[in-house]
């Protein structure tokens, strides 16, 4: 898959900047993130999905890792957290969608 500047693109590498700063806003996920990477250049949420009692995250981190992790809605706690390479990852997505939106990220500036 390669990027080609259509109008798809442009409209997933608004959402992710703009997402960005939200996701680095949320203490929990912030405190996560700095634990476990000593220098945080970037952060993109590749996928969050609502559950009833907890958010599923993807993150993509620095462009070279994706951390994946569920965060509980009533206590804050985190729970299967899973941390693989971008490479291990990009492997296994299957969904369009997703690769393009990760092909995106992946490729903006820093």
């Amino acid at each position: 898959m390669k990027l080609i500047g259509s109008r798809k693109e442009m409209i997933i590498k608004d959402r992710l900047i703009k997402n960005e700063g939200s996701i680095l806003k949320n203490e929990k996920i912030n405190c996560l993130l700095k634990n476990r990477f000593s220098n945080i250049i970037s952060v993109y949420c590749l996928e969050h999905v609502l559950e009833e009692d907890y958010d599923l995250y993807t993150l993509l981190v620095n462009k070279d890792s994706i951390v994946e992790f569920e965060l509980s809605r009533f206590n804050g706690e985190f729970k299967d957290i899973n941390i693989s390479s971008l490479d291990l990852y990009s492997k296994k997505i299957k969904d369009k969608k997703l690769r393009l939106k990760l092909l995106v990220a992946v490729n903006l500036p820093k």
